[in-house]
């Protein structure tokens, strides 16, 4: 070992890169869409696309929206400041989502793009409140 560089002794460690929370749905959205994930059962789909939002849900308004019903999320960012301006459209997108997963509600692999689309839109409106962290959460 004595004859060792220098150089093949230094360990280099990976650096964790950590998404901002729109980011990180961004991507995800993007890798759903490139891998071809649009064209699954329409359930599937959804299941996904609800999973990436409501993770990013989670990660921007620091509530647990993975473990939430629509309703339960919906009441807690009706508390956020400026909500009313995609709460709204939220609403919407989960409802159908809802009725997507879990009441066999059949939709196009066209109509799921439109639903993706309408989550990116969702995370945009949504990603900067008066440009600074979103108010405290009222618990419901």
């Amino acid at each position: 070992m004595a004859g060792r560089s220098i150089r093949e002794s230094q360990v280099v460690e990976p650096v964790a890169v950590v998404l901002s929370p729109e980011d990180e749905a961004y991507a995800a959205f993007d890798k759903l869409e490139a891998s071809g994930g649009m064209s699954l059962e329409s359930t599937l789909v959804y299941l996904r696309m609800s999973e990436i939002l409501r993770r990013y849900l989670g990660r921007r308004f620091e509530i647990p929206a993975l473990d939430l019903t629509s309703t339960e999320i919906r009441s807690r960012l009706s508390h956020v400041e400026n909500s009313y301006q995609w709460l709204g459209a939220l609403e919407s997108w989960l409802k159908t989502g809802d009725s997507v997963k879990f009441a066999n509600l059949r939709v196009s692999a066209e109509e799921a793009g439109v639903s993706l689309q309408a989550a990116r839109i969702l995370v945009d409106r949504s990603k900067e409140i008066d440009n600074e962290r979103p108010r405290e959460i009222a618990r419901a």
